[in-house]
């Protein structure tokens, strides 16, 4: 997981990386644009943008994807983000793995940490990474997001296996 302030992607990754495109896709974002899914590189790396209202944490689950890196930011508002990682040991499977949709859900684990994102900010969450986005802060609000997501092999670091 990579938690940081947009200034500082490149202290992550260099400028033609495809977490940079994505950060820079985000920032650069008309906000006046509809939400919806904005092609940035095929399925290798797109963009989808939604508005949401966030809700009590405990009424969303952890999620993971095994195939797709996200690249999280909010246009609008703020959101709380919770996070554990994969292999700790009481994370526990609430929905297996959707291969379709890329995704599995975890019940809550007893520890996990907390962030918070608001405009300027950028998370990014690996395959190891279960997070549960959209909860709110102090109460439900209606925020502008955009989840950007990258194709694990294009991927700063990551090498074809031939």
């Amino acid at each position: 997981m990579i938690y940081d302030s947009v200034e500082n992607v490149d202290t992550y990754c260099d400028e033609d990386d495809a977490i940079t495109i994505a950060v820079e896709f985000v920032d650069n974002f008309d906000i006046s644009q509809p939400d919806g899914k904005y092609e940035i590189d095929g399925d290798e790396v797109f963009a989808i943008v939604q508005t949401v209202t966030t809700a009590d944490a405990n009424e969303k689950s952890f999620e993971a994807h095994e195939n797709y890196v996200d690249v999280q930011m909010v246009l609008e508002g703020a959101e709380r983000h919770d996070v554990a990682l994969l292999d700790i040991e009481d994370l526990e499977i609430e929905q297996d793995y959707d291969s379709e949709k890329d995704v599995i859900f975890f019940k809550a684990p007893e520890h996990f940490s907390t962030i918070i994102t608001k405009p300027g900010i950028f998370v990014v969450y690996g395959p190891d990474d279960a997070h549960r986005p959209c909860c709110c802060i102090d109460k439900s609000e209606t925020i502008r997001k955009v989840c950007v997501k990258i194709k694990i092999d294009s991927c700063l670091g990551v090498e074809d296996e031939q």
